[in-house]
């Protein structure tokens, strides 16, 4: 499944927490367990005295799936999704 600026469903972030890469990170859409395939970055706000949110910059695809580009780059967009699910793993690195 891929994105686009119509989504506003719920969705899921997590990773193995063996493998923090962030190509490893799944993202998927809650209702229907699909992974969302063309996210390019995520950017989670978690505030103890605000809602929670993810600003998602996605890959625009065509009616078939594709990915747009132009100019040689990918035609990117931004989309903002309210409480999502995320899996958090953090390790101390010093």
């Amino acid at each position: 499944m891929n994105l686009h600026e119509g989504f506003r469903r719920r969705i899921r972030i997590e990773s193995d927490p063996n493998n923090l890469i962030g190509r490893r990170v799944i993202i998927t859409d809650v209702e229907t367990g699909e992974e969302i395939a063309n996210v390019l970055k995520a950017v989670i706000t978690l505030d103890a005295r605000e809602y929670n949110g993810v600003e998602l910059t996605y890959a625009e695809t065509d009616s078939e799936g594709k990915i747009i580009i132009r100019d040689d780059d990918i035609v990117r967009k931004t989309l903002r999704l309210n409480f999502p699910e995320v899996a958090v793993t953090a390790e101390e690195n010093w």
